[in-house]
């Protein structure tokens, strides 16, 4: 990985919102176009590494930033509404703003803007031609992990005002040691400025994760495009029994794939080169199930223990 060249970043303005991104260059037209959804507290920056793959493979592949996230803008609320509409409706004009033209595969992950990524999905199935969700609150009786469950409930007052620790929610995610520069260049935009933090509390303040889960559960009964779920199963925030429960009363279209090396929360920064091969098994309409030609270890363990 360290030999690939990294996509580069840009940004534009979508209705007076700056949405940052990294986009791979020279993609090969006769390709679809994928694009990558981060979810909360996370950014484009978990899915660096799998855009050096995709470039390596000829994808014109973009990662962006959410309004509020990352290096995208960070409005006041009367000038962004930081509810599902808004980042849906967002997403859809940001798409066309960097000119994307033809459907694409939409790659989703996370908790809340990952879960805002199944319904933009299944709003718009004329855009999204192939969906691939990773780990994300999808069964049921799915809970809120640490720090985001101190936002909810009666005791939510005492969490607003703080910086979440978006490094150590990615370090608490998975079965490895987490690389220190990822954590700080994650936990970075809450260092660097109270706007990220009032962007991340505004879209917490009325969350009601139990509706969420339950419209996101309805989109995706009416989303029938092909859709794989290639899940971490050393997900320390979520259980792969409650996805397969979740199956049941979803289209025959949608397949779960366990991935079969040991990845956590997120699959895009614990072992990008075998999710990428999944990915593109995927939409080359191969067996994504066949043994893995990707050898070594997976990206992550060089650094600090996970409770550093």
């Amino acid at each position: 990985l360290d030999n690939l060249s990294a996509a580069q970043r840009s940004s534009v303005d979508v209705d007076g919102v700056s949405w940052s991104y990294i986009r791979t260059e020279g993609g090969d037209e006769s390709k679809p176009t994928i694009v990558c959804g981060h979810g909360i507290l996370s950014s484009s920056y978990s899915y660096g590494d799998t855009l050096k793959l995709l470039q390596r493979d000829g994808y014109d592949a973009v990662a962006f930033d959410w309004p509020g996230f990352g290096e995208s803008s960070k409005p006041s609320e009367g000038s962004f509404g930081y509810k599902p509409e808004d980042y849906t409706k967002g997403l859809k004009s940001f798409v066309d703003a960097i000119g994307i033209k033809k459907p694409f595969v939409f790659l989703t992950q996370g908790y809340i803007l990952g879960q805002y990524g199944i319904l933009f999905a299944a709003e718009n199935p004329d855009l999204v031609e192939k969906l691939v969700i990773l780990n994300t609150p999808l069964g049921t009786k799915s809970k809120l992990p640490a720090p985001l469950n101190s936002y909810t409930g009666m005791f939510k007052s005492f969490a607003f005002g703080k910086n979440p620790d978006a490094g150590m929610y990615h370090a608490a995610g998975g079965p490895y040691a987490f690389n220190y520069t990822d954590y700080e260049n994650l936990q970075m935009p809450y260092e660097s400025s109270e706007d990220a933090r009032l962007s991340f509390e505004a879209v917490m303040k009325d969350m009601n994760f139990e509706q969420l889960l339950s419209k996101v559960s309805m989109a995706a009964e009416r989303f029938r495009n092909p859709t794989l779920i290639p899940w971490g199963t050393d997900d320390k925030y979520l259980d792969l029994d409650q996805v397969l429960s979740w199956l049941e009363t979803k289209p025959t279209s949608t397949k779960l794939f366990a991935l079969p090396a040991s990845m956590g929360h997120f699959p895009q920064l614990d072992f990008p080169e075998q999710l990428i091969e999944t990915v593109e098994r995927f939409i080359n309409g191969e067996d994504y199930t066949k043994p893995s030609n990707v050898k070594g270890a997976s990206s992550a363990g060089d650094g600090p223990p996970a409770d550093f």
